[in-house]
C-alpha cells in the first residue's frame, strides 16, 4: 500500500501505533514481517465526505523492505535480479489488503494500494474515477493480475497462507505501478511475486483497462416559463460486471426524485410519472414545478463493480494514495439537475440612423417575430428621419421565448443606398421581469451616379485606323482608366461606363489621341464638351469620329524549309485582288532548286482591296514531299498602307515502305503454330508486328510497313517460326537488312519450310510355348519408306521372355513393313508365328509400337515297331 500514515514514519511510528491500539510489538518473524496484529478500526467518516472510507487493514504483511527505482522503469523487461544500481531502499509499513467502506451502506470493498509513493490515512474519502484521471501507468498488467490471484482467485497464488498472498498480490501491483522489488530477505515472497510477474509478462499484450460506472442526468440545468414544461431531461447508466473472465456491459434502472415539482414521460406534461420514478437507462422525462421557481432532481443507481476500477481521494486526485478495487463490488451513484421557472420578460428593440445622407431614407420597417405565436405590431420610422436612436419595447413576453428581429423595408431610394447591421438577430426572452435588446443601425449614402462615354467609328476607313484614347475629368479629377479603342476597330459604337461619380459632378470627355495614320484620316465630333451627373442618375456623352482612306500595296513572301530544301521543283503562287490594280497581279515564279526566302511586291492596289494569295504549284516531286502553310491567305489591303501574305513549303524526303513475304511450305505447311516477324528501323521497331496465325496453309502471306523514313536501315527478323512439339520450322532470309530509298517499296522474303518431327519403332518379339528356349536364329526386318531405311533386328538362339528394339528419327509418316524372315525353327522344333508382317505409320514426335509373338514346341518323332520274334 505505499504509506499508511498514523503519525511519523520511523520508530515513532510503531511505538504511537502500538499505543494507540493498546497492543505490543511483537517479535520480528525469521521471514522479516511483522505479524499481523489483527484489523485496525478506525472512527468510520461521514457518510457526505466520499463514495468510500478506508478504516481497515484486513489480509497482508507488515513490515515489508524492497527497493524503489530512482528514474524510468520498464516492466516489460522482467523482474529486476540487481538492484545495486539505480534503486534506493525503502521500508513499507504494510502490503496486502484494505477495506473500504461506502458511504451508502453497501457492503465492504477489499482495495489494493497502486501510488506506493504517496501517502494515506486511515478515515481518508474516496470517490470511484477514471484511468486517465489516475494517471497510473501499465494499469493493463494491474487489471489482469487482479482477475487471476487473491482475492478473486482465493487460492492463487498456490503455497502461501492467505496474509502471504494478499500482500504478494499488493507488491507485483506495485512493481508495476511504481517499480518496486521486493527485497530478497523474505525468500517466499519474493518468489511469490517474481512467479506473479513473470506469469502475467508471458501472457503478452495486457486486457483492455476495466471502464468506469458512470450514471449521468442531463441537462444539469434545463429552463421553461412559469407554468410551463422543462426538459427534456435523460438518464443514462452504465455499468460493467464480470462473468467469467470477461466484462459485461450494463445499464440498471434509476431511481429519479423531483423535489418540488412533478415528473412527466411526455413534453406535454400529461402523462404523469411517480414521485420517485424508476427509469431505465436512456429514458427522457419532462418537470413542471408545483410552485417554486426551482425544481431539484436526484437520480440514484445500484450496480456491481468490478475489480481493477480506481478510487481516487475526495480531496484531490494527487494528494493522496490511489486505490484500485481488489474484487467485486458494490456502490450506488447519485447526480443532480435542475428545472428552472421563470415570469415573462420584455424585448427592446433599438434603431440607429446614421451616415451622410441621413434623413434623405424612405420608411424602415422593423418585424418582430416570437415563437409564442403572439403577432406584434411592426416598428415603424417614418421616412426622411433624422440621424439619432429611437426605440420600441416589447412587454409581456413568456421567459425563454426565442424573438427574431427582422428589417423588413430599409429606406433605401433611388439616391440613397443604405447598409444594415444587426438585421435577422435571434435572441431569447430571460424571463422574471428582465429585459434583452436588440440593436439595428441603418448607415446611408448617397448613391453616386455613372457617366457613360460613347465612341462612333463611321468612314469608308472605320476600322482601318489607329487607336483613339478618350480622356475624362469630373470636378477637376481624372478618371480611370482613360477610354483606349484599339486600332482596327470596326465601324459602329463601343462604350466605356465610369461609376461612383460625385452626385452633380461636372465631366468633359476629350479625345487626346484620334486614330489617324498617314494613310487615314479623321474627322471628330463632340470632344470636350461639359455634362452634368445628378446623384444616382446616368447621363451620356458622345464622341463621333469619321475616318477616310488610301491606297496600299501587297507583298508576297514564300519561304522554302525542310531538309530537303532546295531540291523541290518550281513553285507557282497565284494571287487575285478585288478591285484588281491597274497592273494586274501576274504569278509569281519561284525556280526549281531555290533556297532561303523569295519575295514578290504588288503596287497600286485600292484601299479595301482584298486579295486571295494561293499556291498552285508547290515544288513536290517523286522522292521530295511538301507541306504548305498559308495558303490560299486573303488579305485586305489598308488605306496608305502595305498588306503581306507568308506562305511556308517545308519539304522532306518521300518515306517508304517495306514489303515483307512470307512463304509457307512443306509437307507439315498448315500444321505449324503462329509466326511473328519483327521488323526494326535505325533502332526503333515497326509495331505492330506481322503475325501470321497458327494453321496458315502452303502459300506467300504479305505485310507492308509504311511511312519508313528515307534512307532508313530496316532489320526483318522471325521472332517465332511455327514450330511446335510435332512440327520443325526451316527457315531461310531471317535477320535481313535492307535501306529504305525515299518513296519506294522495298521487298524482303522470308521461307519457312515445315516438317513433321520425327518419330520413333519399338519392335518387341515375345517367346511362348513348351520349347521357347529351344528355339533356333530368329531375324526381323524392318523397312520404312520415304526414303527407304531398312533395319535387321536379329534374336540369337536359346532367348527367353520377350525382346525389344528401338528405331529413332524415323521421318515423321513414314510407313514401316515389319517382317519375321527368319522364325527360329530347328530340327526339333517348330514355330508358330503371330503378326509375323505388320505395317505401321510413325506418328511426328511419337512412338509406334509392333508386337510379334513365336509360339515354339518340339516336334514328334516316329518309333517303329521292331518285327514280333517267334520260337
Amino acid at each position: 500500500m505505499g504509506h499508511f500514515v498514523f503519525v511519523r514514519r520511523g520508530w515513532r511510528l510503531a511505538v504511537l501505533l502500538a499505543l494507540a491500539l493498546g497492543v505490543f510489538l511483537v517479535q520480528v518473524a525469521p521471514a522479516g514481517a511483522v505479524a499481523h496484529p489483527g484489523p485496525i478500526h478506525h472512527r468510520r467518516a461521514p457518510r457526505s465526505s466520499g463514495e468510500l472510507v478506508w478504516n481497515v487493514l484486513a489480509h497482508g504483511v507488515y513490515g515489508v523492505d524492497g527497493f524503489l527505482p530512482t528514474g524510468a522503469f520498464d516492466p516489460t523487461q522482467g523482474y529486476p535480479t540487481d538492484t545495486t544500481d539505480g534503486y534506493t531502499p525503502t521500508h513499507e509499513y504494510f502490503a496486502g489488503i484494505i477495506v473500504g467502506e461506502p458511504t451508502d451502506g453497501s457492503p465492504n470493498v477489499s482495495l489494493y494500494c497502486i501510488d506506493i509513493k504517496t501517502d494515506t490515512y486511515p478515515g481518508t474519502a474516496y470517490n470511484l474515477g477514471t484511468w486517465g484521471a489516475a494517471n497510473v501507468p501499465n494499469v493493463g498488467y494491474v487489471s489482469r493480475i487482479l482477475d487471476e490471484y487473491y482475492p478473486h482467485i482465493p487460492t492463487a497464488p498456490a503455497g502461501l497462507d492467505e496474509d502471504q498472498r494478499a500482500a504478494a498480490v499488493q507488491m507485483a501491483i506495485w512493481f508495476f505501478s511504481d517499480g518496486f522489488v521486493a527485497s530478497t530477505d523474505d525468500l517466499v515472497l519474493y518468489n511469490a511475486v517474481v512467479a506473479i510477474v513473470d506469469h502475467v509478462l508471458s501472457e503478452g499484450t495486457p486486457p483492455v483497462k476495466p471502464p468506469s460506472p458512470s450514471l449521468t442526468l442531463t441537462p444539469p440545468v434545463a429552463s421553461a416559463p412559469t407554468g410551463g414544461v422543462a426538459g427534456p431531461f435523460t438518464v443514462t447508466s452504465a455499468f460493467t460486471r464480470r462473468r467469467g473472465r470477461r466484462r459485461v456491459r450494463s445499464s440498471p434502472d434509476a431511481t429519479v426524485t423531483a423535489t418540488g415539482g412533478n415528473m412527466y414521460s411526455d413534453a406535454a406534461g400529461t402523462q404523469r410519472l411517480g414521485n420517485p420514478a424508476t427509469l431505465s437507462s436512456g429514458s427522457e422525462f419532462w418537470v413542471r414545478s408545483t410552485g417554486p421557481a426551482s425544481v431539484a432532481l436526484t437520480a440514484t443507481a445500484t450496480a456491481t463493480v468490478p475489480g481493477g476500477n480506481v478510487y481516487l481521494y475526495a480531496g484531490g486526485a494527487s494528494l493522496r494514495q490511489k486505490l484500485i478495487l481488489a474484487d467485486t463490488g458494490t456502490m450506488t451513484t447519485t447526480v443532480n439537475a435542475t428545472a428552472e421557472f421563470k415570469g415573462p420578460g420584455s424585448l427592446v428593440v433599438k434603431k440607429t440612423i446614421a451616415g451622410p445622407a441621413a434623413g434623405s431614407q424612405g420608411q424602415v420597417v422593423i418585424h418582430v417575430a416570437c415563437t409564442d405565436g403572439v403577432t406584434r405590431d411592426d416598428f415603424t420610422i417614418r421616412a426622411n428621419a433624422p440621424a439619432g436612436t429611437t426605440s420600441k419595447t416589447y412587454d409581456g413576453i413568456p421567459a425563454f421565448t426565442k424573438c427574431t428581429v427582422t428589417e423588413t423595408s430599409k429606406g433605401g431610394t433611388s439616391g440613397t443606398s443604405v447598409v444594415v447591421t444587426g438585421d435577422g438577430q435571434q435572441v431569447t426572452i430571460p424571463g422574471g421581469g428582465s429585459q434583452t435588446s436588440v440593436e439595428l443601425t441603418d448607415t446611408y449614402s448617397f448613391v453616386p451616379g455613372s457617366l457613360i462615354v460613347r465612341k462612333t467609328i463611321a468612314g469608308p476607313a472605320a476600322g482601318q485606323q489607329g487607336a483613339a484614347t478618350i480622356h475624362t475629368v469630373c470636378n477637376g479629377t481624372a478618371l480611370t482608366p482613360d477610354f483606349v479603342i484599339p486600332a482596327g476597330t470596326p465601324a459602329g459604337s463601343r462604350t466605356m461606363e465610369y461609376d461612383q461619380i460625385p452626385p452633380n459632378a461636372t465631366c468633359t470627355a476629350t479625345e487626346i489621341t484620334d486614330g489617324h495614320t498617314s494613310a487615314v484620316s479623321v474627322v471628330v465630333e463632340g470632344s470636350g464638351q461639359p455634362v452634368s451627373v445628378p446623384a444616382g442618375h446616368s447621363v451620356t456623352t458622345g464622341i463621333s469620329d469619321t475616318y477616310g482612306l488610301l491606297s496600299g500595296q501587297l507583298d508576297v513572301t514564300k519561304t522554302i524549309a525542310g531538309p530537303q530544301a532546295g531540291h523541290q521543283g518550281p513553285v507557282v503562287i497565284h494571287t487575285v485582288c478585288t478591285p484588281a490594280p491597274a497592273a494586274g497581279t501576274p504569278d509569281f515564279m519561284i525556280p526549281a532548286g531555290a533556297t532561303g526566302d523569295q519575295s514578290h511586291v504588288y503596287s497600286g492596289i485600292s484601299a479595301g482591296a482584298s486579295c486571295v494569295v494561293t499556291e498552285t504549284a508547290d515544288g513536290a516531286t517523286s522522292s521530295v514531299s511538301a507541306v504548305v502553310t498559308g495558303s490560299p491567305d486573303t488579305v485586305t489591303i489598308p488605306p496608305g498602307g502595305g498588306g503581306a501574305a507568308h506562305i511556308t513549303d517545308t519539304y522532306g524526303a518521300v518515306p517508304g515502305s517495306l514489303l515483307v513475304t512470307k512463304s509457307i511450305t512443306g509437307p507439315f505447311a498448315g500444321q505449324q503454330g503462329p509466326v511473328t516477324v519483327h521488323a526494326v528501323c535505325n533502332g526503333t521497331a515497326l509495331s505492330p508486328d506481322f503475325v501470321i496465325p497458327a494453321g496458315t496453309p502452303a502459300g506467300n502471306v504479305s505485310h507492308s510497313f509504311d511511312g519508313i523514313s528515307a534512307g532508313s536501315v530496316c532489320t526483318v527478323s522471325e521472332t517465332a517460326d511455327g514450330a511446335t512439339a510435332t512440327v520443325t520450322a526451316t527457315v531461310s532470309g531471317n535477320g535481313q537488312n535492307v535501306t529504305v530509298p525515299a518513296g519506294q517499296v522495298v521487298p524482303v522474303s522470308l521461307v519457312d519450310v515445315y516438317e513433321g518431327a520425327p518419330g520413333s519403332l519399338i519392335v518387341t518379339k515375345k517367346f511362348r510355348g513348351s520349347a521357347a528356349h529351344q528355339h533356333g536364329r530368329i531375324a526381323i526386318l524392318v523397312a520404312c519408306g520415304g526414303p527407304v531405311d531398312v533395319f535387321s533386328f536379329v534374336i540369337p538362339a536359346h532367348t527367353g521372355g520377350s525382346v525389344s528394339r528401338r528405331f529413332d528419327g524415323l521421318p515423321a509418316g513414314s510407313r514401316c513393313t515389319v517382317t519375321e524372315v527368319a522364325a527360329g525353327r530347328t530340327a526339333r522344333v517348330t514355330a508358330v508365328a503371330i503378326g509375323k508382317r505388320q505395317q505401321v505409320t510413325i506418328p511426328a514426335n511419337g512412338t509406334a509400337t509392333v508386337h510379334i509373338t513365336d509360339k515354339f514346341s518340339v516336334k514328334a518323332i516316329a518309333v517303329t515297331r521292331p518285327p514280333a520274334v517267334t520260337g
